[in-house]
């Protein structure tokens, strides 16, 4: 299981706010697949995952604000149970996201 994050260069915000779940609870996801859309200051930015597996836990809820820092989503293969996850695994098992820059609406 992997715990995703946001990519450094949107690490410079203090907080973002979740605009966007692409990709929903149970679905799988490859990798560079974009699952979110995150806004920062008055940009958006498509998010991609680092990884491929299901999409086992969702963090941040459409128009949450949260810091950058926390995960927002874990990634796994279907049927694993992520319940604790956040307080178990070390950052050996993290993964960065990349963005893609998006106009705003």
């Amino acid at each position: 299981m992997y715990k995703i994050s946001l990519p450094r260069k949107l690490q410079n915000f203090k907080q973002v706010l979740l605009y966007k779940w692409l990709k929903r609870y149970g679905d799988a996801v490859k990798k560079d697949e974009f699952v979110c859309i995150v806004q920062a200051g008055q940009e958006l930015f498509e998010v991609q995952s680092p990884v491929s597996g299901v999409l086992l836990e969702i963090l941040p809820g459409p128009g949450s604000l949260f810091d950058t820092e926390t995960p927002i989503a874990i990634l796994g293969e279907k049927g694993q149970d992520a319940s604790g996850i956040l307080e178990q695994y070390s950052n050996q098992n993290s993964a960065t996201a990349s963005t893609r820059h998006r106009k705003m609406p």
